[in-house]
């Protein structure tokens, strides 16, 4: 995840990050370490140390307005990173009102005086800085005199043996500030030794610090260590001092040593860039001195803690099945995801949205319901009307009546065809109800009225079976039946002739009235919903403005990106439940993260 959100408020790349194109454009030798990827964009490759030279070079004259000359064979600044250390340094001193210039201390400046170049260039301080290693002073005094700033920026070459102490008590001045980037590893081996307790990825930049910029004897802890007992004898000669830490647990283990030794003032702040953190420490003698706030931890307060599903072990079968599911329902949703963690106690996946298909659920419900119905209903006439007009030997029956005595003849070329009876049997019925059957001209006897009874049961028995099939596939089966009970009182009081007629078109009409009614009440919620949307609004013009507006929401997510919202999602095994979390990355989504998760919650629980 990146960083750059919890940037210092004035760091230069907080918001506006290099154009690779405009500074291909402009140098030519920055043009052959970039590539082009898949989507078109320019890319450089952190892993090529020559690359990341070039890029700070052109960064700090670009920015800056600052030539320097960085050596192959030495580190390489990362410029974010050193402007959130000037910034910081910028809001601890911003109290002192004094009209004399502020002056810095830079312990072990290396080859680009990076710290002293940026500040005197952004604040015009004056700095005093020292440095161990013989090549790298030299060329520091060259970046130095390169930009013309040897009246401000002294640089002092220093032994093994001299310390901070040493170094300010050869002078008789007193300092604001006292800055350092001190050594991260104690020993060469220590960067590749494996650890259980470095749960760190690979970088994802090349490393550039030469063994005299990256080791010391005991590591950075010994190295700020020192620097805390040098200030315990200085004290006020220096107002605050400060050092970047690289480790955590080091930053703990220091502030543990300030408190033990009762310093006054002391307190930590975060350096965030890109993918890297790094650790602020500072304290001081000086009661009157306020250490600001750490701006990470603030942004990260305003943060919402993520939505959370809890899941019981009951409903789900064990954890690895769970996963798997809501895979499946992501694949369902076409929302894509990576998962980046995956054991028997936690899954993490990162997901990108790029359309909304998680809402309106119910209404698509209902739809394909509806669709099905028609399917069903579709084949039962199909059925019930399978036999088409034949010809026939005998297209015409003769139908006695007994109230009657003349004979009506009848067209049979459109028989229906009923399951279980033979289709080349004709029946007539006479005002009796007496059935009349004839062979139709093929030569068989007559159908007995008991085996013809019996068929008719068993029609019966399969219609009735078809329909509470029905019935229990859809989800309107009860407003169904209470609409057939309805029709069946209504049958008693009538005559059997037309009702019977009737009893199967006003069952159908009654169930679509329902779900046209359901329809409409949900578009009558969504339209009071808009309407407490634009109450607030006075005209016509405010209600066109309030919807311009809410336009304007739903579309701002998408504009300039591939996805709806970007969100991290967290599958977790606890003792007695599983939960699901979603925590929001990127994009105003979180109203879509509610909706995504009710989607959860509907599939998930019972």
């Amino acid at each position: 995840m990146s960083l750059n959100k919890f940037m210092h408020p004035r760091n230069l790349y907080k918001k506006r990050k290099p154009n690779f194109k405009e500074l291909a454009l402009k140098y030519p030798e920055f043009r052959s370490h970039l590539e082009q990827n898949l989507s078109g964009k320019l890319v450089l490759d952190f892993k090529n140390p020559a690359a990341l030279r070039l890029l700070s070079t052109i960064l700090l004259k670009e920015d800056f307005g600052l030539e320097v000359n960085i050596p192959s064979n030495r580190l390489v600044p990362t410029i974010p990173l050193r402007l959130n250390y000037i910034h910081w340094i910028e809001d601890l001193i911003v109290s002192d009102q004094s009209s004399a210039p502020i002056q810095g201390i830079d312990i072990g400046t290396g080859s680009c005086c990076i710290y002293p170049l940026l500040g005197h260039k952004l604040n015009g301080w004056k700095f005093l800085a020292t440095e161990l290693d013989e090549e790298s002073a030299a060329k520091a005094i060259e970046n130095v005199e390169k930009n013309n700033f040897q009246d401000s920026i002294t640089i002092k070459k220093v032994s093994k043996l001299e310390s901070l102490r040493s170094v300010v008590e050869e002078t008789n001045q007193t300092y604001d500030f006292c800055m350092c980037n001190p050594p991260f590893y104690s020993n060469e081996e220590e960067p590749t030794v494996a650890s259980p307790f470095n749960k760190r990825a690979a970088p994802h930049a090349a490393a550039t610090a030469s063994t005299v910029e990256s080791v010391t004897w005991g590591g950075e802890y010994q190295f700020v260590n020192q620097l805390i007992q040098d200030s315990l004898v200085l004290r006020h000669r220096v107002r605050i001092y400060t050092s970047m830490v690289g480790k955590k647990q080091n930053m703990l283990a220091l502030k543990y040593e300030l408190k033990n030794l009762k310093i006054p003032v002391f307190s930590s702040t975060e350096f965030c860039q890109g993918k890297t953190m790094r650790w602020g420490l500072g304290w001081s003698f000086d009661e009157s001195v306020s250490f600001t706030k750490s701006y990470f931890k603030t942004e990260k307060k305003k943060e919402k803690t993520p939505l959370a599903l809890c899941i019981p072990t009951e409903i789900a079968i064990d954890f690895p099945t769970l996963c798997i599911h809501i895979k499946e329902l992501l694949q369902e949703l076409k929302i894509n995801y990576v998962e980046t963690k995956s054991n028997k106690w936690i899954l993490i996946m990162s997901l990108f949205a790029t359309e909304n298909t998680w809402s309106h659920q119910r209404r698509q419900r209902r739809q394909r319901l509806r669709e099905e119905q028609r399917k069903l209903a579709k084949d039962g006439n199909t059925d019930k009307d399978c036999e088409e007009a034949t010809p026939s030997a005998n297209p015409t029956i003769t139908c006695t009546s007994s109230s009657s005595s003349s004979s009506t003849s009848v067209n049979t070329d459109s028989k229906v065809c009923r399951p279980g009876l033979s289709t080349d049997v004709a029946e007539s019925v006479d005002g009796s109800g007496r059935c009349v059957s004839d062979s139709c001209g093929t030569g068989e006897e007559p159908v007995s009225k008991e085996s013809k009874d019996a068929a008719v049961e068993s029609i019966v028995e399969e219609e009735s079976s078809y329909s509470s099939s029905i019935e229990k596939a859809t989800p309107s089966a009860k407003r169904k039946r209470e609409s057939e009970s309805y029709e069946e009182e209504g049958e008693t009081t009538a005559a059997s002739g037309p009702k019977r007629g009737r009893r199967g078109e006003l069952g159908v009409s009654v169930g679509q009235e329902t779900e046209e009614r359901a329809e409409k009440e949900e578009q009558c919620n969504e339209k009071r919903d808009v309407q407490q949307k634009t109450d607030g609004c006075s005209n016509a013009a405010d209600v066109r403005r309030c919807s311009l507006s809410e336009e304007s929401e739903k579309d701002k997510t998408s504009e300039g990106k591939d996805y709806l919202f970007q969100c991290s999602m967290f599958v977790k095994r606890k003792l007695t439940y599983m939960q699901l979390e979603l925590a929001l990355v990127e994009g105003d989504g979180r109203e879509m993260l509610h909706q995504l998760l009710q989607f959860f919650r509907n599939k998930l629980l019972p």
